[in-house]
């Protein structure tokens, strides 16, 4: 039972890692970008808990009759709780960039993704199951080091229903797509960071 609530995007979206060159990362450039999106846990347990949160929804709100103060604010604060999440699917969302080596021609995808609290990825490799990916324009970042920079800089908090990996993929395109990127790391910078 605990193993169909279990969150493991990288078992329900099938993740298929991939072999990068050896060759310098400036040598990386991104050709496309996705938006993607895979399950997370079970598709039953998912399903099961679409109908719990509406259920929830409608059952603060039958609370109402019983006690008109309390269930009042109990069914406004369950709603607006999770009003931003209404019409989304539960789901677990990435950023899958597409590199190419200027040197070697060698293509690899890598998948940017907020995983856990404190955790964030940038695996070589990609879902091989997913819901429809949806192909982003407007980037300008392409190279392999700014992009990595970009994305060291993420947050790492978690919440449900304010910061999740929807946020967090949203938030990271949102960066790229601006021209305002970190400055370089220095070396005093990667001193700080061992």
């Amino acid at each position: 039972m605990e193993e169909l609530f279990e969150f493991n995007p990288r078992s329900h979206g099938e993740f298929v890692e991939e072999q990068r060159c050896p060759c310098p990362d400036s040598e990386l450039h991104a050709t496309k970008f996705y938006e993607v999106e895979c399950d997370f846990m079970d598709r039953k347990a998912k399903q099961f808990l679409n109908v719990a949160r509406i259920t929830l929804c409608v059952a603060s709100v039958g609370l109402t009759l019983c006690s008109p103060v309390l269930g009042l604010l109990l069914a406004a604060s369950t709603i607006l709780a999770h009003a931003p999440n209404w019409g989304q699917d539960l789901t677990h969302s990435c950023l899958e960039v597409l590199y190419k080596c200027r040197l070697c021609e060698h293509e690899v995808h890598v998948t940017y993704e907020f995983m856990n609290p404190g955790e964030t990825s940038n695996d070589c490799g990609r879902y091989s199951k997913t819901y429809k990916p949806t192909k982003l324009h407007g980037i300008t970042t392409t190279a392999f080091e700014d992009i990595e920079r970009v994305f060291h800089g993420m947050w790492t908090q978690y919440n449900l229903l304010y910061k999740n990996c929807k946020h967090w993929t949203n938030d990271l395109i949102g960066r790229l797509r601006s021209d305002a990127l970190p400055p370089p790391l220095t070396a005093e910078d990667d001193d700080v960071n061992e």
